[in-house]
């Protein structure tokens, strides 16, 4: 498998997820540019994590935070719509 599969693997799930479990709890939540906030906090969060473990630790370790990454960023792009 390649990073670019990984990557978008995890983005679908994300999406689904958000779907399949957000979407009527998130209509009257307070929004930022269209999104809940705690997408919002959950992208930049896992970002922050990614960013980090990619840098400092061990392949096992920042995949795991590549898979967090990507399904928040999955979730923030199904949000909006």
């Amino acid at each position: 498998m390649t990073l670019a599969y990984i990557k978008s693997y995890f983005v679908r799930t994300g999406q689904t997820d958000y779907y399949l479990h957000c979407v009527e709890k998130d209509e009257h939540k307070v929004r930022l540019l269209g999104r809940p906030l705690w997408v919002w906090r959950s992208v930049v969060e896992s970002e922050f994590k990614y960013r980090i473990a990619r840098t400092f630790l061990p392949i096992e370790s920042w995949l795991i935070a590549l898979r967090d990454r990507s399904a928040a960023h999955g979730r923030f792009v199904e949000s909006r719509r």
